[in-house]
């Protein structure tokens, strides 16, 4: 993600910043993790700042595992409502999706 706000910033449009991320990987310019990593984010809605609520926000749960595939997971690459699904499968940016309303 920090390479992807790197080109932004120096001009580089999407998805151009995919391409050239993929070959900095492919190259061992970046240098991926092992581990899994895990993002939750919550969009839209409204914040109170009285109360600390978020107020009509929606949810998006990622885990990040860099090449994973259906085959690797088990996990189907096609996107469902309350199921978890690969989503860029077998890219470096390859993560699970848990989506509780699409």
């Amino acid at each position: 993600m920090l390479r992807g706000r790197q080109l932004r910033a120096q001009g580089v449009k999407d998805p151009q910043v995919d391409t050239v991320r993929f070959a900095e990987v492919k190259s061992g310019k970046i240098v991926m993790p092992k581990q899994p990593a895990a993002m939750y984010q919550l969009f839209g809605g409204t914040f109170d700042a009285a109360s600390g609520k978020v107020n009509r926000a929606q949810t998006l749960f990622v885990i990040y595992i860099p090449g994973a595939t259906p085959a690797s997971t088990g996990l189907s690459d096609k996107p469902a409502e309350g199921s978890p699904w690969i989503m860029f499968a077998g890219t470096p940016k390859a993560h699970i999706m848990l989506t509780p309303k699409m």
